[in-house]
């Protein structure tokens, strides 16, 4: 139940932090009043902060706080300068990913290590397995993340990053548009994942980037409302 509360508070907290009121850094709220905000215990949101110290994001100081670290992948992006504020930038972004996100599922289908296919996988588990209540894009997002580390090149990798803002806006109007229950949404898109981690296993880049197609294809027709069969 631990690791469990652990990766909620740690889900929660980088969700916080991603907005892009942080993209220069500063001081986080104290600890009782973030616990609040994200509806967890103070022990919960402390075990997150570990986390996200062990991975760059925050620091914290000595009878000072915490404070979120200024992102490098946040100089001068046009990704977030450019915002989603309706349908046709949802539409616009979904339709730039397939470009990129079907050649890195190909990319990963040829170079991922085994260690690289298991955390796919373990992010795509993750994903199937988080049935709290509010939003999962960052469970989504890092089945995704994970497939661009997979291909060996950073430029995917840098890329993914750069777009979680402008992916996470899209996610929460598709989702307030769509009256889906949040776990019949996430088996949805589980599954779609499985089928193009499948192919990666295999090593069949071709099947690979189809998969890839067919999930953001499936993934615009439900930020447009349509059906899906």
């Amino acid at each position: 139940m631990t690791d469990q509360l652990t990766e909620l508070a740690t889900q929660r907290l980088r969700e916080v932090i991603n907005h892009p009121k942080w993209k220069t850094g500063g001081r986080l709220p104290p600890e009782e009043k973030l616990a609040r905000s994200i509806g967890l215990s103070r022990s919960a949101l402390r075990r997150a902060l570990v986390r996200l110290r062990e991975e760059g994001l925050i620091v914290s100081k000595r009878g000072s706080g915490n404070y979120v670290l200024p992102s490098v992948n946040n100089d001068n992006n046009a990704f977030i300068e450019l915002g989603i504020g309706n349908l046709s930038d949802v539409e616009n972004c979904v339709r730039f990913r397939y470009g990129l996100e079907v050649a890195m599922c190909g990319e990963a289908a040829e170079r991922a290590t085994d260690e690289d296919i298991e955390a796919i996988i373990a992010a795509n588990q993750h994903l199937a397995e988080n049935q709290v209540d509010g939003s999962l894009f960052e469970a989504d997002f890092q089945v995704h993340l994970s497939i661009a580390k997979a291909t060996q090149n950073p430029y995917y990798r840098a890329a993914m990053e750069s777009l979680r803002t402008p992916m996470q806006v899209c996610y929460e109007i598709g989702r307030r548009l769509r009256d889906i229950p949040l776990n019949e949404a996430s088996h949805r898109v589980h599954n779609e994942h499985d089928q193009l981690i499948q192919a990666i296993k295999q090593r069949n880049p071709v099947a690979a980037k189809a998969a890839m197609d067919i999930h953001l294809s499936a993934t615009l027709n439900r930020f447009l409302g349509k059906s899906e069969t």
